[in-house]
């Protein structure tokens, strides 16, 4: 009992992540293209 309680946790945390780096990877798409943007127009 203790130790599926325990995977059921560990799959959580993972979908979390999963869904954490989903996130950070669809909003850092068009800061790339700002910052590459910017660093050009500075140069």
């Amino acid at each position: 009992m203790a130790v599926s309680s325990w995977i059921g946790e560990i799959e959580k945390v993972l979908m979390e992540d999963n869904n954490f780096y989903h996130m950070v990877e669809t909003q850092l798409v068009p800061d790339d293209d700002f910052l590459a943007n910017l660093l050009v127009t500075s140069l």
